[in-house]
């Protein structure tokens, strides 16, 4: 959304804030390990959504992906 705000030199801040969204995205991960190592497994949204290593893992290799096409792009 932000692509239609900003003007045409300026459009290398879509790839800048899309890299610090996933950094962040990333050091949310990485506190929920703790959290993961600390009680085992975590349950949110009325028990609908499970948040274990399996999850962990996943989640990671979806975020390198996602940094790695925004560095690509």
């Amino acid at each position: 959304m932000i692509d239609f705000w900003i003007e045409q030199k300026e459009k290398y801040w879509n790839a800048g804030l899309a890299l610090a969204g996933t950094i962040f995205s990333s050091f949310t991960l990485w506190k929920l390990r703790g959290a993961i190592a600390a009680k085992g497994e975590l349950a949110g949204f009325h028990d609908s959504v499970l948040i274990d290593p399996f999850f962990l893992f996943f989640a990671t290799l979806f975020l390198a992906a996602t940094a790695l096409v925004i560095l690509l792009s």
